[in-house]
Parts: C-alpha cells; structure tokens; sequence
C-alpha cells in the first residue's frame, strides 16, 4: 500500500522490524529519519545528544533501539545520509 502521514503505525513498526532484523543479522545497521521538529540535523542521536533538541519519534527509536545496538541517524536528505 502507499505510504501514509501520521497514526499509520509507521515508527512501531519500524521499530518493531528493526528489532527482528537485528536478532538474525549480525550485521550493524542504522535508521535514517527525516525529523520535520527536530532541531539537530545531519547527526546520529547519541545519549549525549540534549533530548529537547530531537523530536519525539526520534527519542522513541533511540529509546527503544539503542539497547539492540542500531544507529538512528536525523537526515535532511535520506538518501545521501544511507
């Protein structure tokens, strides 16, 4: 299907593919997003990184996906970030 904006269940999701893709690859991977709130851009999000300046489903990802050992990475352009 096509590829819709807001309440969807596309960052669940992702998070929850994420997290089996990392489970039966041992292979490191990363997750670009666009944040359109984010205040930080081009920047991999770090525990260093203030949580104020990236947007909520930014915090989420990274919340939920550090633990597995996956980069989530706020692109401006997420073709040149891959």
């Amino acid at each position: 299907g096509n590829i819709t904006v807001g309440g969807s269940g596309k960052t669940p999701f992702t998070i929850m593919l994420a997290k089996l893709l990392s489970q039966h690859i041992p292979k490191k991977f990363l997750i670009a997003i666009h944040s359109y709130t984010s205040k930080e851009k081009d920047i991999p999000i770090t525990a260093k990184l203030k949580r104020e300046r990236i947007s909520d489903e930014a915090l989420l990802m990274y919340n939920n996906l550090s633990p597995y050992k996956i980069h989530i990475y706020i692109a401006s352009n997420k073709k040149k970030a891959i």
